[in-house]
């Protein structure tokens, strides 16, 4: 019965009642009884002038029903003295609610359960708590122990009626400083003699932990423990040295409530993220330090707090130079951490891109090959790696700088030693690059690989189809292999890479020409043409295109962003019948200018991104199958500045043409301690010059000239030049990328279980995408969880990028099975007949009864 309707019965039970007098101290029904009025009854606030309502009363209000409503107390003994109103209270009568009774007959509860309403009754009659114990109230739930634990809940703010786990976690974050207020509050609340003891008794059940009373004090030594096992639980035994072994829990069955509180913790939307600050701020006297100290950096450890990331760093840096391999591995155990959500993971992802390099560079030997080819060949399928990892590492590096990390011993000495192993390979493998050359007179055009001037012949000419063709200036082969990997991405088509080799000088000018050549260019006057027509500039591009195919077009892609329309952009440049040239300029415009230079491996990022982009764009939007995209030259990049022993003098004389990696003359007097070469053995050109080069990677030294980011020479990253095709014609390749579970065991501990997937291998042009699906099945072979979809697609080198964890949740009616199973299919196996993976999971949620 609502008030509203006690009101009313008070009046008709009582015909000659005139004034019903209700107080009510929590104010608990004023916005109900000021809604909506009562059909014959006047209802009358009263706050203060209690005076100047007895008149009203006697007067304006003699002939109505009224009801006198007071949001205070009603007046004790010694108040009725003064209490105006006291002589019509006697004449009247006071509304006096029975809330146990109104509160089983709202709840429709049964007799037996009157002495638990009584008990609690001042708080279940508030609306608050009545919403959180929404699922408790009714008469087949209402029972104490729900009620208590829906109370606590009420009290810290869930919306619903939660698990131990959870409550447990509440009170732990509610020790962080800024909650201090809040956490007095709540334990104020739940000194109540039953809350209490529920606390307690969670307390001990998940952490063998006894107290008397709930306090701040007991809360603490309660996450101080949780964390010192959260973190040490994989030490099967306590180390000598551990000042905090007698906190060790033993019990198997303790530990798996405890694990249930961790995962439950970590799988919170809203109090997962608090749990390192809570671990690093409460649980401090737990220090890090001391548990690596007794059980090393790189012992396995079931959850990772920043701090002991960064103490598993420090100890990570000091191996990788000399044990690549097992910073790799340690790394990978780190994977899947929640913390590595953070600003932590850049600093994780720096020190495995590390290991990979000193990896590779440990598997390398002698760079001393036979031939120009195999050169060319080992660089466009090995080599280019260690460029695309220094890359890689000083992209991370430049990150992690604009990041707030501590001083970690031996990175200043690692990252010192990643730029000294970087030149020494550079230097190492070009000089036999070279000698190699130089012992075949550097007739590059007789080396038996597809030349850059061949392009069209090779790439372009007579296809059946549009094709659209991107030169992306100074776009490297290392960097195409990162493009191709973010293109194989794309399970809609197919993606291949080639290589071609430049000419001399790698620069832009002779670069753009040989991608239009037919034939020779001519050179004079240090301009570059072909059949009579300049190279530079779109406009006398197109002009040569068009000689090949009248419709062909080119463009910028500065011109095609300008331009608003899509409709626009596919009538003037996509609907053309043949050939597309998109001319594309982020890495080199950047590097290329002293200023900007020490910014090039941000281009890079950029350029990929957008070329990505694009590719897919030109596919989808503009309905090309066909999309090419290459480069003029690529380059030379150090980030930190070279030693003097890398620059030489330009050598005298007067030269036609002269940079910083090259110079092309007739005079050669003073050139005996650089290569000279024919310019017509190494370029598409017929010319009598000389093209000379300084040995190694070294630069001749220009003024106002960057020496960071170079081209022009003839080391294997200035000329081997990528050649990506990108087509919308399905490739079959039968082999997916594979993957393993790097878990050793699965136990299911509070309906819930960590599974952390690695992919073995990067996708490539010959192992594709792999999307497989997870769940937990019974003996029925019923899904008893939910499923989750991982798609395996990561290009990365890095094993901490190609590792994943997921958390498969039990379901309610999953039934009462000590083992299930977890199944991995592929995403093709509809029917879920042939599973990929198959995993025993211990259900030891069955030991979760007593709560």
């Amino acid at each position: 019965m609502s008030i509203l309707d006690k009101i009313t019965k008070q009046f008709d039970s009582n015909p000659g009642l005139k004034v019903l007098f209700f107080f009510d101290s929590e104010k608990e029904y004023a916005t109900e009884l000021f809604e909506a009025p009562i059909p014959g009854i006047h209802i009358e606030m009263v706050e203060h002038q209690h005076f100047s309502l007895k008149i009203k009363l006697e007067t304006e209000l003699s002939k109505q029903k009224v009801l006198l409503y007071f949001p205070s107390s009603r007046p004790t003994e010694q108040e009725k003295a003064t209490f105006i109103l006291l002589d019509i209270l006697i004449a009247n009568k006071e509304l006096l609610l029975d809330d146990v009774a109104d509160f089983m007959d709202t709840y429709h509860l049964l007799p037996h359960q009157r002495s638990t309403v009584s008990r609690y009754i001042d708080e279940l009659k508030l609306k608050k708590n009545q919403k959180v114990l929404a699922k408790v109230l009714t008469a087949y739930d209402f029972k104490e122990d729900k009620v208590v634990r829906g109370l606590i809940c009420s009290y810290l703010d869930f919306a619903s009626v939660v698990d131990p786990s959870l409550i447990l976690t509440k009170l732990f974050v509610l020790t962080l400083p800024e909650h201090a207020g809040k956490l007095t509050q709540v334990l104020k609340k739940c000194s109540h003699e039953a809350l209490q003891a529920e606390i307690l008794r969670w307390v001990f059940q998940y952490l063998e932990l006894s107290g008397q009373s709930l306090s701040k004090e007991l809360l603490f030594t309660a996450l101080r423990k949780l964390k010192y096992n959260a973190l040490t639980q994989q030490q099967a035994s306590v180390h000598g040295i551990d000042p905090y072994g007698l906190l060790k829990i033993g019990d198997p069955v303790t530990l798996q409530r405890l694990n249930a509180l961790l995962i439950d913790w970590q799988n919170d939307p809203k109090l997962g993220s608090s749990m390192d600050e809570v671990f690093s701020t409460t649980g401090k006297d737990i220090r890090e330090n001391e548990i690596v100290l007794a059980y090393g950096f790189d012992d396995t450890y079931s959850i990772y707090t920043r701090k002991l990331i960064y103490l598993v760093l420090e100890g990570a840096l000091k191996l990788i130079k000399a044990q690549p391999g097992k910073v790799q591995g340690i790394l990978q155990g780190l994977s899947g951490s929640s913390i590595l959500q953070t600003d932590v993971e850049t600093l994780v992802r720096f020190c495995g891109a590390a290991a990979n390099f000193f990896e590779r560079l440990l598997s390398y030997g002698s760079f001393t090959l036979d031939s120009p080819k195999q050169y060319l060949d080992s660089y466009a399928s090995e080599y280019y790696r260690v460029d695309a990892h220094y890359r890689e590492l000083m992209t991370y590096l430049e990150a992690v700088g604009k990041q707030s990390h501590p001083d970690l011993k031996h990175m200043d000495e690692l990252i010192e030693e990643i730029h000294t192993r970087y030149e020494k390979f550079l230097i190492d493998l070009n000089r036999e690059w070279l000698a190699c050359l130089d012992g075949q007179k550097f007739k590059i055009k007789s080396i038996p690989v597809k030349k850059q001037y061949e392009f069209i012949h090779d790439f372009v000419q007579n296809q059946d189809q549009k094709v659209a063709v991107i030169i992306s200036d100074a776009l490297r082969y290392e960097v195409a292999q990162e493009l191709l990997k973010e293109l194989l991405a794309d399970t809609k088509g197919h993606a291949t890479i080639d290589y071609v080799i430049a000419g001399l000088p790698s620069v832009t000018s002779w670069g753009m020409a040989n991608l239009l050549a037919t034939g020779p260019v001519d050179f004079a006057n240090e301009a570059l043409s072909l059949s009579g027509i300049s190279t530079e500039g779109t406009e006398n591009r197109e002009k040569l295109l068009q000689l090949l195919d009248p419709s062909a077009v080119a463009v910028t892609t500065k011109k095609l962003a300008s331009i608003a329309s899509r409709t626009e952009i596919r009538e003037t440049y996509f609907n053309q019948k043949g050939i597309i040239y998109l001319y594309h300029d982020e890495i080199d415009s950047v590097g290329d200018d002293r200023k900007t230079e020490l910014n090039t491996f941000s281009a890079v990022s950029r350029a990929i991104e957008y070329l990505a982009d694009l590719v897919k764009k030109i596919h989808s939007t503009y309905n090309i199958s066909r999309v090419l995209v290459t480069s003029d030259h690529g380059f030379l990049y150090n980030q930190r500045p070279l030693s003097e022993a890398t620059f030489q003098k330009v050598p005298q004389g007067n030269h036609a043409k002269s940079a910083s990696r090259y110079v092309i003359t007739k005079d050669t007097m003073h050139c005996s301690h650089d290569y000279i070469l024919n310019l017509e053995d190494c370029a598409n050109v017929k010319s009598d010059l000389k093209l000379v080069i300084p040995k190694g990677v070294n630069r001749y030294r220009k003024q106002g000239a960057g020496s960071h980011f170079v081209h022009g020479g003839a080391s294997l990253q200035e000329m081997v030049v990528p050649v990506i095709e990108s087509t919308r014609k399905r490739k079959d390749i039968s082999q997916k990328v594979s993957f393993k579970l790097m878990n050793e065991s699965f136990t299911l501990v509070s309906g819930a279980i960590k599974i952390k997937v690695f992919q073995e291998e990067p996708i490539s042009s010959s192992m594709k995408t792999h999307r497989i699906l997870a769940g937990i099945y019974n003996s029925a072979q019923a899904l008893c969880s939910n499923e989750i979809t991982h798609v395996l697609d990561s290009g990365s080198e890095l094993p901490t990028m190609r590792t994943r964890e997921f958390i498969l949740n039990l379901s309610s009616g999953a039934g009462q099975e000590s083992v299930l199973t977890l199944k991995i299919f592929d995403e093709d196996d509809a029917d879920r007949l042939n599973p990929l993976n198959m995993v025993k999971v211990i259900n030891n949620t069955l030991i979760e009864t007593d709560f």
